[in-house]
C-alpha cells in the first residue's frame, strides 16, 4: 500500500476488520518490501477495538513476536520466491497468532483498549456475523465457548442470512434465523407462513440452519416445530461439516441433543477435519452431554489430524472432563499426528490447572513424558507456549522440559523441578496450591 497518513491507515483498517469473518486480525502496511507499521484489531462483546504496534510494549519490553513477524514477510518478499522465500514465508505464518497476541496485551496495556475486558486472545466467543448499525458496526457472538459460561448470548441478535439454494445470493436480515436462536416461536411462525423466509431453506453465511441456530441456544420448542411441521433435515451440514447435534453439543444442550438423538440424527456424522458431536461435547465439558453421547459413539476415535478426545480436553483447560475421560478408560497419552499430546494442548492454551493435573497430580496420568516430546518443526512444550504468547506458562515448564531431557522422560522430584527458575509457583499461582492435591 502506499504511504499515508495515521488516521487513514486506521479508516483502513476498520473497514477491512468490519468485513471480516474472523474474531481478530492484523494488518501489516508494506511499501517497498519493508514493513512499515502494523495493526492489530479484535472485537469485544459491543465494539471493535484496533491498537497501532508501538516500537516498545508499554513495560519497556520489545515485541518480539511482532518484531520476528515483520522480518519473515520482509524476507519472503525479498525472497524472489525462491526456497528461502518460502522459508520465510512458512515462519512468517506461525508467528501470526503470537504477534497478534502480544498486541492485544500491548493495546490492553496502554490504555487503547475502551469498554472493559475484550475476549482478547481467549477464543471465549464466536463471531458469527457482522452487520452494519447505525453509528457503526458490531458483531453478532453466539455466547460463550465453553459450558458454565457467565456471559449469557445477547437477548436480541441480528442474523444475515440467505436461501440456502442460491449461496450467491445477498445476506439480508430475515429475521428468521434470528427468531429461531433467541426461541421467538411465533416470530418464526409468522415469517414462515407468508412466504417470504423459508425454514426449510434459510442459512446464514456459514451454511448454519435454522435448526443449528435452535440447537445451539437449546430452544426445543423451535427445534420441534421446524422438524415436525416444517420438515427440515436434521443431519443437515453446514461449509465445516457440522450438524444441529454437533452445536447442540458443543454447548451443553442436554434437552435438545437428546431431542434430536430420538428423533433420528445421526451421532456417527463427522465434520470435513472428522470431529464428531461428541468432541465438541468433550470440548464444551458438560458430562451428562458427555455421557448421553459416550455410549453411542468410539471413544477412542481420532480426527483427521489424529486429535483424540483427550486433546479437546486439554484444549479446554477442563481438569474435570480429562478426569472423567480417564475414568472412562481413555488413554490420556494420547500424540496426535503433530507430536501434540495433551500436555502440548494445554500449554498452548495456557491452562495452568490441566498442566498441573495431567504432569504432577497424585490422581492423575503423570505425562511427564510428553516433556521431551519434540513436534514436526522441532519444538518444545514451552517453545511452543511462548509461540502463543503463553510467556508466563512458558517459563513455569522451560525447567520441567530440561529435567525431563536429562533424566529420559520422568520428572523425580517435581515439588522442586521448578523452584530455581520460577520460584516453586506457577502462574498467579502459590507454592501451596501447586504441589498440594488438596
Amino acid at each position: 500500500l502506499p504511504l499515508m497518513e495515521a488516521a487513514a491507515a486506521r479508516s483502513e483498517v476498520a473497514t477491512l476488520a468490519s468485513s471480516s469473518e474472523l474474531d481478530g486480525g492484523l494488518v501489516l502496511f508494506v511499501n517497498r518490501r519493508h514493513v512499515l507499521h502494523v495493526w492489530a484489531w479484535w472485537w469485544d462483546s459491543d465494539s471493535i477495538h484496533l491498537h497501532l504496534a508501538p516500537t516498545e510494549s508499554s513495560d519497556d519490553r520489545p515485541l518480539k513476536q511482532l518484531r520476528c513477524l515483520a522480518k519473515s514477510v520482509e524476507a519472503a518478499l525479498g525472497g524472489g520466491g525462491g526456497h528461502d522465500a518460502a522459508q520465510a514465508a512458512t515462519a512468517a505464518e506461525r508467528l501470526l497468532r503470537p504477534a497478534w497476541c502480544e498486541m492485544v496485551r500491548s493495546g490492553r496495556r496502554s490504555g487503547s483498549v475502551c469498554g472493559g475486558e475484550t475476549s482478547g486472545c481467549e477464543e471465549s466467543t464466536l463471531a458469527v456475523q457482522v452487520v452494519e448499525e447505525e453509528g457503526g458496526v458490531a458483531p453478532i457472538r453466539v455466547g460463550r465457548y465453553h459450558a458454565g459460561a457467565d456471559r449469557a448470548p445477547r437477548s436480541t441478535l441480528q442474523i444475515l442470512e440467505r436461501d440456502g439454494r442460491a449461496p450467491g445470493s445477498q445476506l439480508t436480515d430475515g429475521g428468521g434465523l434470528s427468531a429461531c436462536a433467541t426461541g421467538d416461536l411465533d416470530a418464526a411462525r409468522a415469517l414462515h407462513a407468508t412466504g417470504g423466509w423459508s425454514a426449510l431453506h434459510a442459512v446464514d453465511k456459514h451454511g448454519s440452519t435454522a435448526l443449528m441456530w435452535s440447537a445451539s441456544y437449546g430452544h426445543g420448542h423451535v427445534a420441534r416445530w421446524l422438524l415436525e411441521d416444517v420438515g427440515v433435515d436434521i443431519d443437515a451440514r453446514n461449509k465445516a461439516g457440522r450438524t444441529a447435534l454437533m452445536f447442540a453439543a458443543k454447548y451443553g444442550q442436554l434437552e435438545l441433543a437428546s431431542l434430536l438423538l430420538e428423533a433420528g440424527a445421526d451421532v456417527s456424522l463427522r465434520m470435513k477435519d472428522d470431529s464428531s458431536a461428541f468432541d465438541w461435547a468433550v470440548l464444551g465439558g458438560h458430562q451428562p452431554t458427555m455421557e448421553l453421547l459416550a455410549g453411542r459413539v468410539d471413544l477412542a476415535a481420532v480426527n483427521r489430524f489424529g486429535c483424540a478426545a483427550v486433546q479437546w480436553a486439554a484444549a479446554a483447560g477442563n481438569v474435570e472432563t480429562l478426569r472423567w475421560l480417564q475414568r472412562r478408560g481413555v488413554d490420556l497419552g494420547h500424540v496426535n499426528a503433530a507430536n501434540h499430546g495433551a500436555v502440548v494442548k494445554a500449554a498452548w492454551k495456557g491452562h495452568d490447572d490441566a498442566l498441573r493435573w495431567l504432569l504432577l497430580a497424585a490422581d492423575g496420568p503423570r505425562l511427564t513424558g510428553q516433556l521431551v516430546l519434540r513436534d514436526k518443526e522441532g519444538r518444545s512444550v514451552d517453545e511452543m507456549a511462548a509461540m502463543n504468547g503463553m510467556e508466563a506458562t512458558a517459563r513455569w515448564l522451560a525447567p520441567l522440559v530440561l529435567q525431563a531431557d536429562a533424566e529420559g522422560r520422568r520428572v523425580a522430584d517435581p515439588a522442586c523441578a521448578s523452584a530455581e527458575d520460577s520460584g516453586g509457583e506457577p502462574p498467579g499461582r502459590g507454592a501451596t496450591s501447586q504441589w498440594s492435591d488438596g
